[in-house]
């Protein structure tokens, strides 16, 4: 919801003006999703990975069934 006072464009401005590594930073506080429990999970032994076509991703363990979780954080 945007407040009454800002205009929508003066809002993306204040988002394009944040340096990068804070929104990339944003993406992979999240939470990964583990395909075999069907939720959202934390994930263990994270590790920063780069792809072959440069973006980079974060790989982990679901902390419930093991199952290897994947997430595509962002362009390098």
């Amino acid at each position: 919801m945007v407040p009454a006072t800002l205009g929508v464009r003066q809002v993306i401005n204040i988002k394009s003006c944040l340096p990068r590594e804070l929104l990339i930073w944003r993406e992979v506080k999240s939470n990964m999703y583990c395909v075999k429990c069907r939720a959202k999970r934390e994930g263990k032994n994270k590790e920063d990975v780069t792809m072959k076509n440069g973006k980079k991703a974060m790989r982990a363990v679901c902390e419930v069934c093991g199952t290897k979780m994947f997430k595509i954080v962002g362009n390098a």
